[in-house]
This record gives C-alpha cells, sequence and structure tokens, in this order.
C-alpha cells in the first residue's frame, strides 16, 4: 500500500514536516513510551518498541513530505508482526498505535499548534497503513492455520486407518503407528517405547533414523518426559534437556509423548510410550499434543488386537498339534504323541527346546519321552535320557509351582544343552494327575528373554495336553495288564483333560476318550441350558448331518431337567437296530448345567465301569467352560474397528480437538 498525504494546505505540511523533522527524537521517544505502557507484555521489549517509533516518525516525515519511505513502512509492519506472533492480540495492538499516535499529535499541538492538522492526517495515514496490515496478516495466518489444522485432520485419519489395516501382526503395528506420527505430525522423528520387567523402556520401533540412534536414549517408566507421560496418562511435551534422557550430542530440540493405553480410565496401565521430536522448532503447540494421544490410542489398540489376533491364530495352531498328538496317542504311539505335543510347546513359548519328561513310578527318575529342538542332533542325544527327580523340586511340582530361570541348574542335560546352544534361561511346568506327579515340560531358549506371562500359559495348556497323553498311555497300559479297573484308571484321565482352543475339538475329545474309556461305540455331546435349546456339538460314531437324529434325545433331556444320570434303550431307526443302551449325564459347572454327556452301547455296560462318569462329567464341564473363552477372544478382535469408524465418519469439517476426543474418550465394548 502506498502511503498518500491528504489534501490540506501545503504551507501547513510544510510547517509540520520542519517542526518533526527537528523534534524526530523527542517525539519518537514520547510515542514509544505511550505505547510501550499500552502493550505490557514482556515479550516485546522497549528496543522494539522505540524501533517502531522511529521507523513511524520516518514515514509520517515521508507523508508530510508527498513522498513515501518503503523501508520505514517495511520495518514498522514487521515489528508489528512480530508483537502479534509473541503473543500480543491484534485489539492491544491497535490501541498501542492509536495511542502513540494520539500523543505524537499532543506534542505538535504543545509545539506548534498550526501544524496539528497536517500531523493529524498524516499520523492517521501511517496508523491506518499499520493496524490494517497487522489485520490482513493475521487473518490471513488465521485461514492458514485452518488449513493446516484440516490438513493434519485429513492425515489423522488416514494414519488411523493405515495403523487399523496392520492391526493382525504387533511388529506391522509398531513400524505403521511410527511412520505414521511422522506423517500426521510432520515432525523428523518418532519412536515406539515398550516397558520392561526392569523400569526401562526399549525403542520397539523407529521411523526417520537409523538403529544406532536409538541406542543414545535412556528411557525409564518413573523418571524424564517418558516417565511423566506414563504416570499422568496424557500426552506431554519439552525442550528440556535434563527431561529428555537422551545421550548423543544430536540432541532433539523438542520432543512430544503420549502413554499406549488401549482403554481409558483409572485402572489402565499403559504399555510404553509413542514419542516424536523435532531437531529444531518451537516447542510442540495443542495440536501437536492432541494428536500424539489420538495416535497413541489408535496404536495401543491396534496391538491389542494384533496381539488378540496372534493368541487365536497360535491357540488354533497348537490345538491342532495337540489334537494330533492325542490321536496318536490313541492309537498307540505314544512316542510320537509326545514328540508332536513337544513341538506345540516351542511353538506356542517360543521357546529353542522342549523336553517332557515323565515320571517312572518304580525308580523315581524323569525320563524324557519326548524333545523338540532347533537341533535334530540335540533332540536325538537328549531323546530317553533319565534324570533324578530332585526332592525338593519335586515338592515344588507337585504342589503346582513353576521353576523358572535356571530349570537346568545341576541338571544331567544341562552340559549337552549349554554345548549346542549357549547360556539357555529355562522353566520347568508340572505335569500333574490331581495331587500325583506325572512329569514335568521343560523349556529353554539361547537367549536373554525371560519367558512373558502370556507364553508360560500357553505352556501350561501344553502341559495339561501331556498330562491326559502320559494318562492315555497309562490306562492302555494297566488296562491291558488288567493291573487295575478300567473306571479307577477313567477316574484319573478326567482330572488330568485341559481346555483347548475349539470347543467343538474338546468335545470330540471327551466323546473318544469316554466311549474308549469304557467301551461304548458312540458318543455325543449335548450342548444347552433348557431342553429345547439342546443341540448336538459334536459326536463320536456320527457323521456330522446324522447328530440332529441322535436317537435318545428324551433321555438326554430328562438327565438335564434331573441333574442326574440317566440309563435307558433306545432304537436307531437310521440303521434299523434295536437295544442301543444310552446314558445320559449332565454337565455341570458353577451350579449351571451346561449340556448332557451321552453315551450309546450296543450291550448293557457294567454298573461298575459307570461309577465314575458323574466325576468325569463335572471335570469335562469344566473343559468345555474354559475352551468358549477362546471363542469370546475373537469378538474382542472388532474392537479397533468402531475406534477407525469414529476417524472416518469425522467430516473434514469437524473440528480436530471434537474428533480426538471421541477418539481417546472411546470405550471399547466387552462381551
Amino acid at each position: 500500500m502506498t502511503l498518500v498525504p491528504s489534501p490540506g494546505s501545503s504551507s501547513a505540511q510544510a510547517l509540520a514536516l520542519e517542526f518533526v523533522a527537528a523534534r524526530r527524537d523527542e517525539l519518537a521517544e514520547a510515542i514509544a513510551l505511550a505505547a510501550h505502557d499500552v502493550l505490557v507484555s514482556d515479550r516485546v521489549g522497549f528496543a522494539d518498541v522505540r524501533d517502531g517509533a522511529a521507523a513511524a516518525m520516518e514515514a509520517v516525515e515521508a507523508v508530510l513530505a508527498g513522498s513515501y519511505a518503503p523501508s520505514a513502512v517495511s520495518n514498522l509492519n514487521r515489528l508489528a508482526l512480530r508483537a502479534i506472533d509473541r503473543g500480543v492480540p491484534l485489539g492491544v495492538l491497535v490501541a498501542a498505535v492509536q495511542v502513540a499516535f494520539g500523543v505524537f499529535v499532543s506534542a505538535v499541538g504543545e509545539g506548534e499548534p498550526r501544524a496539528v492538522a497536517a500531523a493529524g492526517r498524516a499520523g492517521s495515514v501511517v496508523a491506518s497503513e499499520v493496524s490494517g496490515t497487522a489485520a490482513r496478516s493475521l487473518e490471513e495466518r488465521n485461514r492458514s492455520a485452518l488449513r493446516r489444522r484440516f490438513d493434519r485432520a485429513d492425515r489423522f485419519r488416514q494414519a488411523a486407518g493405515d495403523i487399523a489395516a496392520t492391526a493382525v501382526d504387533v511388529g506391522r503395528v509398531l513400524a505403521a503407528l511410527a511412520g505414521a506420527t511422522v506423517r500426521t505430525l510432520d515432525y523428523d522423528w518418532a519412536a515406539v517405547a515398550l516397558r520392561e520387567s526392569d523400569g526401562r523402556l526399549t525403542i520397539a520401533a523407529l521411523e526417520g533414523r537409523g538403529a544406532g540412534w536409538s541406542q543414545r536414549w535412556a528411557l525409564r517408566d518413573d523418571a524424564g518426559f517418558a516417565g511423566r507421560a506414563l504416570a499422568s496418562r496424557t500426552a506431554v511435551a519439552t525442550a528440556d534437556p535434563e527431561l529428555m534422557g537422551y545421550q548423543g550430542a544430536d540432541r532433539p530440540a523438542v520432543v512430544v509423548a503420549a502413554p499406549l493405553l488401549s482403554t481409558p480410565g483409572a485402572d489402565a496401565v499403559p504399555e510404553g510410550i509413542l514419542f516424536a521430536g523435532r531437531d529444531a522448532g518451537p516447542l510442540p503447540d495443542e495440536d501437536d499434543v492432541n494428536l500424539s494421544a489420538g495416535l497413541a490410542a489408535v496404536g495401543a489398540r491396534a496391538l491389542d488386537s494384533a496381539r488378540l489376533h496372534a493368541a487365536a491364530r497360535r491357540t488354533g495352531r497348537q490345538a491342532a498339534v495337540l489334537t494330533e498328538a492325542i490321536s496318536l496317542a490313541l492309537g498307540g504311539s505314544d512316542q510320537a504323541a509326545l514328540a508332536t505335543a513337544a513341538r506345540s510347546a516351542t511353538e506356542a513359548t517360543g521357546a529353542d527346546l522342549a523336553l517332557i519328561r515323565v515320571l517312572d513310578q518304580d525308580t523315581g527318575e524323569l525320563v524324557t519321552r519326548g524333545v523338540h529342538a532347533r537341533s535334530s542332533a540335540l533332540a536325538a542325544e537328549l531323546e530317553g535320557m533319565r534324570a533324578p527327580l530332585d526332592p525338593v523340586a519335586g515338592a515344588r511340582l507337585a504342589a503346582g509351582e513353576e521353576i523358572g530361570g535356571e530349570a537346568l541348574r545341576g541338571d544331567a542335560a544341562a552340559d549337552r544343552i549349554a554345548d549346542r546352544l549357549g547360556p539357555v534361561i529355562s522353566v520347568a511346568l508340572p505335569v500333574r494327575v490331581g495331587s500325583r506327579v506325572a512329569g514335568a515340560v521343560l523349556l529353554a531358549r539361547s537367549d536373554t528373554r525371560v519367558f512373558a506371562p502370556a507364553e508360560l500359559a500357553d505352556g501350561r495348556v501344553v502341559a495339561a495336553h501331556v498330562a491326559l497323553l502320559v494318562e492315555l498311555n497309562r490306562l492302555r497300559r494297566r488296562m491291558t495288564g488288567d493291573s487295575t479297573t478300567a473306571a479307577e484308571a477313567f477316574d484319573r484321565l478326567g482330572e488330568t483333560l485341559a481346555p483347548g482352543a475349539d470347543e467343538a475339538r474338546v468335545a470330540r475329545i471327551v466323546g473318544r476318550i469316554t466311549a474308549e474309556a469304557i467301551g461304548a461305540q458312540r458318543a455325543v455331546v449335548w450342548i444347552g441350558a433348557e431342553p429345547a435349546a439342546l443341540t448336538p456339538l459334536a459326536g463320536i460314531g456320527f457323521r456330522q448331518e446324522e447328530l440332529a437324529a441322535v436317537p435318545g434325545r428324551a433321555h438326554v433331556a430328562a438327565a438335564l431337567v434331573g441333574r442326574d444320570r440317566v440309563i435307558g434303550v433306545v432304537d436307531d431307526p437310521g440303521e434299523g437296530l434295536r437295544g442301543w443302551t444310552t446314558v445320559a449325564v449332565p454337565l455341570l459347572h458353577d451350579g449351571e448345567t451346561l449340556g448332557v454327556l451321552q453315551l450309546l452301547h450296543r450291550d448293557p455296560p457294567p454298573a461298575a465301569d459307570l461309577a465314575p462318569l458323574q466325576a468325569f462329567a463335572a471335570r469335562a464341564a469344566d473343559v468345555l467352560d474354559g475352551t468358549r473363552e477362546a471363542l469370546r477372544r475373537d469378538e474382542d478382535l472388532a474392537r479397533l474397528r468402531d475406534l477407525v469408524a469414529i476417524a472416518s465418519q469425522a467430516g473434514a469439517g469437524a473440528p480436530l480437538r471434537q474428533t480426538l476426543a471421541a477418539v481417546v474418550e472411546h470405550k471399547i465394548g466387552r462381551a
């Protein structure tokens, strides 16, 4: 904008110009003091105000002379915009300009009244220029900030979708979260750090820097910016070097961090942090902090879903392998069955070695009956090895304790394992039938990572199935050798059955074991709490399409209603056979009736063989109830879709705070 002098008496303008030129410094000092009193801001120093006053006097002189002072006007505008950048409101800035030029006109009036009008017009022109430029610049900046906010909201929605697409694999989620954070915040780098048991935070994913850079961080969950984010469970930002915990010379200028919380609430425990930084620039603004919190929430839920997915897949694989092992055991291949179970143990827990040791009751030694190792030569060496059962270790295993960390200490196999694998972390899980120790599952791996709680939980499932395999073998030998009754062996077998990952598979195992144990030709597991709701879940001796027409449904319903065993005779119209004996036993768990176990015999079974069925049915009900927990996991896999829907449904014009609040406050429905 060109400053044009207002029309007026040329002599008055000349007089005003002469007065202002003569008293320039005095006038500049007066208006500087007046303007600074109005600004009253620690962010704007008096030196800047004085520079602005000098530029204003130069601009006024140019107006009075009928010319233009571009450098003075540019300097004035620059100083005004700097004040706005430092937090001075536009209204305060305009007021300061008006007061300054009011003082200017008063000073001219006191010194040369004839020049007041001309000086006032010239001052008004300069004041309007400064105020108008500041207002237009501020408006453009606000528009630019709004466009940037919408752009970042769009990037956030895109990032949420990208992260959700990886929610089937933990590694991909971590990498996607770090990459999406860099793109969304437009930062130089981003990382995800997860908590360790000793209080350290280990960087698990990194974007924008090399692997060596991550080693320079010393992050803890009780110190620095990481400790603040975890303790407050909110996003934090800092430029304080003391809070960063970075040990390199290329320390970031600013860092923003947010806790990884999959569910809000006072009881939720963050599993780590998402943090990002810039090598230069101001402290992160409110949008940066809110966006980092939203991204951390999306990432935490994606990690939960990925772990659920991995657990479901692992459990499914484990169930398939264990089902294979049980099939081998039922077919008489005991050694192959235990070797298969050992393979399942290594896959489920990430171990490099799994030994299944069975207690020899005659010698008191643990005999290695199943081995799976990364080294086939090591597996061959360990197969069949005998190791005395240490009294202390035996007492701990009998009490259901697990021997962790150094379960191989003093073990006969320790040297051979160390020769092949080097130093190992080992754990022994008890294999128990009731209160009796039947053996142990020993797991070892060659890195320094201790076995995680989830891995040990999977190992316990394997140990429970190993107990089943051991008892199947003992049942077969004892029944063949007539050393005990089928009822006694079957009763112990019921104590060993452990939950699997699939309700129908477990039901088939229950039916097969039951039928073989007491000589039934067919077996069916029914589920349902009311007679009208009874549905055959799995059967032995029937094709799947025949289950709906299984004979003896009335006896099954009677057992359900009476909550007691029912024996009767039924016909099988499908085969034209008559005189089948059906035995129906209710499956009770914590006072709730889950269903009925039905056995079908061509010949009536001896009463002695039916004696333990009631106790076994109770155990089988516990098993079936446990398998339903695995089915509930699938429902949790849909949690992240709800979160992504919030982000995708937010309109492009929706306020960013509203979108982020919906993400952070979203609660996942659970069954």
